[in-house]
């Protein structure tokens, strides 16, 4: 009986548990069909924006943990339920599409990998979804003669967008504005100018190649696009305005774009904009800030009212980034030599830096100098031994000692240059102002600083090594701002001395389409140098040339093959002196003699033969003013000396009011007889090389 009542008992238990249990499902069910309160509601987009979280953090170390030896910029965007896609190129020929899974890894049913031909050098993808989140893809194919701008999706063959001879297709972008209808963007370089074209594709019609207006001639660069809540589609670029690099914005409303608003107006440098939109449909545009020492990632909601914040800010910030919009963060993938993930939360404080509102533009340019056709060289006050070598790492003086962990130390050329220069001229100041990392964007916007800073006369300008790595930068805007910069020196006083890069034979040189582009920018360097009239270091062509029983090109790079190592910087250096040597210094000892003299035999001891030839003719004694000078002793390299000029204006006139009025070759003084009565003037004396480069002047003397 005990025993029958115990197994009752347990029976009943049993009974009862499974009864609850079924309550309890019974009441889930119930509740899952009730709708969910708003607090539930947000429970759960929380979560599922945690999840996204995680996949992306996730993501980032296992990009890490590879360590690629190149890794192309990535590509991580949202489709429409919110999933995240990634496109991924590590090497030509290698590209894979997939979504994101937990774990940061591919999913085992990853979408497909691309197959964009193998045949041509791939670069630049972009992709976006459609309206039934159906992916296209745009990209660049190049070759030794053609630039190609593709477009294809899973249903929709590859189909030429655009062409151009090689060098000259960038930053291919597309985006998506309502049904049917796709934009594809790209930078065009045409007659070395850098522009920004469009095809719009509508219920599977292509439009016509048309050019996104402006009212300049400057270049155009790093487009992006997105379609706003009512379907309109932005675009945003960078372009000079003549001081630096600015962001602009327009809108295309349905038949026309509206004109360029001017976002950014101040004295850094802002570039690689991103635009994309939040859960609202509201627009936020991100770029680049480039300040002296630190670099900026700035935000601006695009709406009438709003003003650009810096949200990150870093020493060194990647200017390859990802933003993704989620419902309350940006979460922001940073690619450098290593991948960062960070998280910005909206409409807060802190994230906030300490910048001003709409910085005011600079209040005036540099001494602009004389507005005739040919105008001196003149800036009094200028150190004529100090010379300003200017660049990025190469000039720092990185020497690198081990890759895997990087150790490096700084012993670069311009303390070894201002010894050459201190051993031959006897006295000599190189002052180092490179800037590890820096592109011909940065160089170009601090320049101005750095030649208001300091006194010199020279300018050593050594850039572009970094920007070629960048395939979305044109070749020509590099030359293009290395020519600003070489104005901008002109302008200030400061003659340039400019030189094509220094070789690499790392990993990016393996490259074709990277060394192809390192040919062509050393080759247009060239070139530029002899238009603007500067003297030209050609660093590539001493470097490769390097005796190979000395060692030959090897033994002067370090351990990275891309910095030299110290017999590299002391090569360096020695290349440098080899053209100062032969710079047009400005004449020494320059001096006036009285313009009412009368001629007697002391003026032929005194010039001989190489008085004027007034003088010699035996005609009546002219009435003016004899100027006299001596080559500088710094011109140790005479072979390049062609002569000299002659530039005057009245004493009672602004210094930008001299004009040439004479040059000789052959000789060192000038007479000046076409003389106004009873007025004083004032001479400027320049040395001008078989080049055609002039150098800084000496003077004034008056008389």
């Amino acid at each position: 009986m005990e025993i029958s009542r115990q197994n009752d008992i347990s029976l009943r238990l049993i009974l009862f548990k499974v009864m609850a249990g079924w309550f309890l499902l019974f009441l889930l069910g119930f509740f899952s069909l009730t709708p969910l309160g708003e607090n539930s509601k947000e429970k759960i987009k929380d979560q599922a924006e945690f999840i996204l979280q995680r996949q992306i953090q996730n993501y980032v170390a296992v990009l890490n943990e590879r360590k690629p030896q190149y890794l192309k910029p990535i590509k991580i965007k949202k489709d429409s339920k919110g999933d995240l896609w990634v496109f991924e190129a590590t090497v030509p020929g290698e590209t894979r599409f997939y979504r994101l899974s937990s774990s940061g890894g591919l999913e085992k049913n990853y979408f497909f990998k691309i197959n964009l031909g193998a045949a041509n050098d791939i670069r630049e993808v972009d992709f976006c979804f459609d309206d039934i989140d159906e992916p296209y893809f745009v990209w660049l194919e190049h070759d030794e003669k053609f630039d190609r701008l593709k477009i294809a999706s899973r249903s929709f063959p590859a189909t030429l967008v655009a062409q151009g001879p090689a060098h000259s297709l960038y930053s291919p972008i597309i985006c998506s504005d309502f049904p049917y209808s796709l934009w594809v963007f790209w930078v065009e370089v045409k007659n070395g100018l850098s522009s920004i074209f469009y095809r719009r594709l509508i219920y599977g019609e292509w439009g016509a190649i048309e050019k996104i207006k402006t009212e300049t001639s400057f270049p155009m660069l790093h487009p992006s696009a997105q379609a706003d809540a009512s379907g309109r589609t932005w675009i945003a670029w960078s372009a000079y305005d003549g001081e630096d690099y600015e962001i602009y914005v327009a809108c295309f409303g349905g038949s026309s774009w509206s004109g360029p608003q001017k976002i950014t107006e101040n004295e850094s440098c802002d570039l690689f904009p991103r635009l994309i939109s939040d859960a609202r449909g509201n627009l936020l545009l991100f770029w680049v800030r480039g300040a002296e020492e630190v670099q900026f990632l700035c935000l601006e909601l695009l709406s009438p009212k709003s003003v650009p914040r810096p949200v990150w800010s870093s020493l060194s910030l990647p200017v390859y980034y990802e933003p993704l919009i989620f419902d309350k963060e940006i979460g922001i993938v940073f690619q450098g030599k290593d991948f960062r993930f960070s998280w910005i939360k909206l409409n807060s404080d802190e994230n906030r830096l300490d910048w001003p509102q709409r910085p005011a533009r600079r209040s005036s340019r540099l001494n602009t100098g004389n507005t005739s056709s040919q105008a001196p060289l003149f800036f009094p006050g200028r150190d004529d031994d100090a010379y300003i070598a200017f660049g990025d790492s190469i000039t720092t003086g990185i020497v690198v000692l081990n890759l895997n962990p990087e150790i490096y130390y700084y012993d670069g050329y311009p303390y070894r240059l201002e010894h050459m220069l201190k051993q031959s001229f006897g006295t000599g100041k190189v002052i180092n102002e490179g800037r590890d990392g820096e592109l011909t964007f940065q160089g170009l916007s601090r320049l101005d600083s750095v030649l208001n800073k300091y006194q010199a006369r020279y300018l050593l300008l050594m850039e572009g090594f970094n920007d070629v790595i960048f395939s979305d930068i044109p070749v020509e805007t590099i030359v293009f701002n290395l020519s600003e910069m070489a104005t901008k020196a002109i302008r200030a006083g400061v003659l340039p001395a400019l030189a094509t890069t220094s070789p690499r034979r790392d990993t990016i040189w393996n490259q074709k389409f990277y060394r192809d582009r390192y040919i062509y920018l050393n080759d247009r360097i060239r070139q530029l140098a002899p238009q603007i009239k500067v003297p030209l270091v050609d660093m590539y062509q001493a470097f490769v040339n390097y005796p190979s029983e000395d060692g030959g090109l090897l033994s002067l790079l370090s351990v990275d093959r891309k910095h030299p190592n110290e017999k590299g910087y002391q090569y360096m250096a020695s290349v440098w002196f080899e053209e100062i040597k032969s710079f047009p210094f400005p004449p020494k000892n320059l001096r006036i003699y009285g313009r009412d003299f009368i001629w007697d035999i002391r003026f032929i001891r005194l010039f001989g033969s190489s008085l004027p030839s007034p003088f010699m003719s035996g005609a009546e004694t002219p009435r003016g003013n004899l100027i006299a000078w001596d080559i500088n002793p710094k011109m140790i390299d005479l072979s390049k000396l062609a002569g000299f000029y002659i530039y005057r204006k009245k004493s009672t006139e602004a210094d930008n009011l001299y004009v040439l009025i004479g040059m000789v070759k052959d000789r060192t003084n000038y007479f000046d007889y076409q003389l106004g009565p009873s007025v004083s003037y004032n001479y400027l004396i320049s040395t001008f090389r078989l080049d055609g480069v002039e150098g800084p002047c000496s003077g004034p003397v008056s008389r």
